[in-house]
C-alpha cells in the first residue's frame, strides 16, 4: 500500500472547509473506522517485526560474544558488532519504519476522533454569527 497517498487521501478528507462541512459530519466516522482496521493490521506487524528484531538482536549478541572469532569477552563490543551487522541492520530499518508509520496512524486517529468537537465548534460559531445562542 502507498502510504504516502492513502494519508494525503484522509488528509483532504479530514479538512474542514464551508463547502464540506456536510459531507464530513456523515463521513468522519467511517474514516475512523477505516483508519481502526488499517492501525489493527500494521499494529500487528509492529509487534511481529518486533519480535523478530529481540529475536536477531539476541542471536547476534549470543553469536558475536561466544561462537564468533573475535569472541567479545565485553557486551558492550559485543553490542558494536551486533550493530554493524548487516541481517541486524535490515530488520532494525523494518522495525523502525513500522513504528513511524504506526506514529502516523496515531496523529491521524487522534485527528478522526477530534473532527466532531471541531464540527460542534464550527456550529456554535455558526449559529452564533446568526444571531442564534
Amino acid at each position: 500500500m502507498n502510504y504516502t497517498e492513502y494519508f494525503n487521501d484522509i488528509d483532504k478528507r479530514l479538512t474542514l472547509r464551508p463547502d464540506n462541512i456536510d459531507v464530513i459530519v456523515y463521513d468522519a466516522p467511517n474514516i475512523q473506522n477505516e483508519l481502526i482496521k488499517q492501525y489493527i493490521k500494521e499494529k500487528t506487524k509492529l509487534m511481529k517485526l518486533e519480535i523478530k528484531f529481540n529475536k536477531i538482536y539476541g542471536e547476534k549478541f549470543h553469536h558475536y560474544r561466544h561462537e564468533s572469532d573475535l569472541r567479545c569477552e565485553n557486551k558492550d563490543i559485543a553490542n558494536l558488532y551486533v550493530k554493524k551487522d548487516e541481517e541486524y541492520i535490515s530488520v532494525f530499518e523494518e522495525y523502525e519504519k513500522q513504528k513511524l508509520l504506526i506514529e502516523m496512524f496515531d496523529k491521524y486517529l487522534k485527528r478522526a476522533s477530534q473532527i466532531g468537537f471541531d464540527l460542534k465548534n464550527i456550529i456554535d460559531y455558526l449559529k452564533f454569527m446568526n444571531g442564534e445562542h
